[in-house]
Parts: structure tokens; sequence; C-alpha cells
């Protein structure tokens, strides 16, 4: 006999994977809400994009330093998306400003 090339119970296994996912997406946004509700989470991902300065060049003459540069841009630029989406409320205060001031 010939095994079939789906499940039957396909959408059902489908339904729950998209719930799992749902699921995990609420939860990561709650863990990122908390750390920008304190001080120190925002100073801490304040120090992150700062550190991968998304608003600066990358161009070196070196490849290999510019792509690294950019890895860490395109890092800050990744951690900027999510905060906007989450939580845009915080996202002035941790690009524009001093990660040392960020309260």
């Amino acid at each position: 006999m010939r095994e079939l090339p789906f499940a039957i119970d396909a959408p059902e296994q489908e339904q729950r994977r998209k719930d799992k996912a749902s699921e995990a997406a609420d939860r990561d946004a709650a863990d990122l809400r908390a750390v920008l509700a304190l001080p120190e989470g925002r100073r801490l991902l304040a120090a992150l994009i700062a550190q991968g300065a998304p608003l600066a060049t990358t161009f070196q003459a070196d490849p290999l330093t510019m792509a690294f540069r950019e890895g860490y841009r395109n890092a800050a630029l990744a951690l900027i998306a999510r905060i906007s989406q989450t939580a845009p409320e915080y996202l002035a205060g941790l690009v524009f400003s001093s990660p040392d001031t960020t309260e």
C-alpha cells in the first residue's frame, strides 16, 4: 500500500502549529515589553542599538570590515523593528538618546 503524501489531519496540525507560533510571538512581545518597562532594560537596549550605529554609514574600503559593520547595523535595525512593532512609545528614547540617560 502506498503512503499518502499528506496527513489526513493536516488542517488540525496546521492550526496547532499556527497556535503555537502565535503563543510564542505573544510571549516574545510580552518579554520585550517587560524589559522596556525597566530603566535598566532601556539602557541595555539603547546601548545595543547605539553599538549597531543604525543611522551611520557602514562604508569601508575593506569589504570584510564593511560586511562586519553592516552585520552590527542590521542587528540594530532588527531590534528597532521589533520595538516599533511591540512598544513604539519607547522607540524615540532608545534610538535618539544616549544609552546612559535612557530612563
